[in-house]
């Protein structure tokens, strides 16, 4: 398919259009090095601006006189200057509005323990878990006592308290559950765990009296029943893949909220279908009370941990396809898009990526300074970042001098960072996940453009071919 263009077109509001004519402005110059540009085919190229998220598609004759030759007497050289002349004060400013426009969250994350009832192939907790026993009273008050000083009060998504782990519904842990349930309903605040569901059964009475207070519950099936009994084994169920589902109706059949998430990698990629089956056979497609979520297995540390990875641009591929095969349902969501993420929302494929917290202009929600989110184990460390949770090495401080603004990020990346601001694609990847750039700037650099590189040529381009074939 041949892209037919002859003159100029941008991409406004998901569609291409034609551009205005604007003569060059005296002395006003084009920053062509900060581009992203892609050669479509022999009649017109693609130029991506990443700070200011514009697309253009430009006729060869025009690229020539405007972005090699620099032309500022072309009839739209003035169009491009103004087009991509965000300077480095404007990004400043632009950042700084966003964060101010952000509505605020305070998440207090409890960890009672590491320990869990399944074996997950790709368990990123594995290699580093610490040796602390379970949460005792004492350290559960004081935690307690931390909350109820920084959560608001009123019922809002915004402000919460929440379970996390290791598994949080282990049977030794119910009386834990108990006391955070209870401080939920005094705060009036919503109540949030992430759980793999095996060992609920003995949590449903409890769940059922507090329901009112749950937000939501977030677990996993991976796949069909092989593929999740394999990758997430259970030392204590050999068809965990049977007890999760069970769980989750019954949470649905009490009025519950449930994201139901599938972790993929190459070895699972077939299975999403088998996802998709299993949540349109269970009623879980279009429920509103179910949000099915597909994103990519990764390996933030370079641990060798989770093999098979696929890039967060070749999951969206195959997304996109499955959608043109099958229809996906209004509840799915794609999650854990970065760099593409921007791009893909502005031509309509993002499939309801919504990462909450997370500003543009940095990477994850992690890395912005706008939410207090604070993760603290039953040694009374304290963690930002999810995929941090449990090494000791990554905690931002002790619960003894813990405040609300404790492990905030400082700064941003692109601002600061010389190679990330002239970078192409800077404005997207935002310098990368800071896990794995304490590590390897470099390794950084080559998977995200790698990444971004085959998410124009096997997404974008085919989409821009698609609206202007003859």
């Amino acid at each position: 398919m041949i892209c037919h263009v002859s003159k100029p077109l941008a991409l406004f509001d998901g569609r291409l259009v034609p551009v205005a004519r604007v003569p060059g402005i005296s002395g006003a110059v084009l920053d062509v090095d900060r581009l992203y540009i892609r050669r479509i085919d022999e009649g017109a190229y693609l130029v991506v601006d990443s700070i200011s998220n514009s697309l253009d598609v430009v006729p060869d004759n025009i690229f020539r006189d405007v972005f090699v030759d620099c032309n500022c007497d072309s009839e739209y050289y003035g169009y491009y200057v103004a087009r991509y002349g965000t300077t480095r004060d404007g990004l400043r400013r632009l950042i700084e509005e966003d964060l101010e426009e952000k509505v605020k969250t305070t998440s207090v994350i409890i960890c009672p323990s590491y320990r869990c009832n399944c074996c997950c192939r790709y368990c990123y907790q594995q290699s580093c878990v610490p040796v602390l026993g379970t949460m005792d009273e004492g350290m559960l008050g004081r935690i307690l006592g931390f909350a109820r000083e920084i959560l608001t009060d009123g019922v809002t998504e915004h402000n919460n308290l929440q379970l996390f782990g290791g598994e949080p519904f282990l049977p030794e842990n119910e009386w834990i559950v108990k006391a955070i349930l209870e401080t939920c309903r005094e705060l009036k605040v919503p109540f949030i765990a992430t759980s793999n569901l095996v060992q609920m059964d003995a949590f449903r009475r409890m769940l059922y009296i507090y329901r009112g207070y749950i937000a939501r519950i977030c677990t996993t099936i991976d796949g069909d029943r092989d593929t999740h009994n394999r990758n997430r084994p259970s030392k204590v169920d050999a068809d965990p893949f049977s007890t999760v589902v069970e769980n989750i109706d019954y949470l649905l059949g009490i009025g519950i909220r449930v994201n139901v998430a599938f972790n993929v990698d190459r070895t699972s990629m077939d299975c999403i279908s088998s996802f998709l089956d299993i949540a349109e056979t269970k009623g879980w497609a279009d429920n509103p009370l179910v949000s099915l979520e597909i994103g990519r297995v990764d390996d933030r540390l370079l641990e060798g941990c989770a093999d098979c990875i696929v890039s967060e641009s070749e999951l969206l591929e195959c997304i996109i396809a499955l959608d043109a095969e099958r229809g996906l349902p209004g509840n799915i969501r794609l999650a854990f898009l970065k760099a593409a993420e921007p791009l893909a929302q502005a031509i309509g494929l993002g499939f309801n990526q919504r990462e909450w917290g997370r500003s543009r202009y940095y990477y994850c929600w992690a890395s912005t300074p706008s939410d207090r989110i604070m993760y603290i184990d039953s040694g009374g460390n304290v963690f930002r970042c999810t995929y941090t949770v449990g090494r000791p090495e990554s905690r931002v401080c002790s619960l003894e001098v813990l405040c609300p603004d404790s492990g905030m990020p400082i700064g941003n990346i692109l601002l600061e960072d010389d190679e990330c601001w002239s970078c192409s694609i800077g404005g997207y990847c935002s310098g990368g996940c800071m896990n794995t750039r304490s590590i390897s700037k470099k390794r950084v650099c080559e998977e995200e453009r790698a990444n971004f590189d085959y998410f124009i040529d096997r997404i974008v381009i085919p989409w821009i071919r698609d609206k202007t074939e003859a």
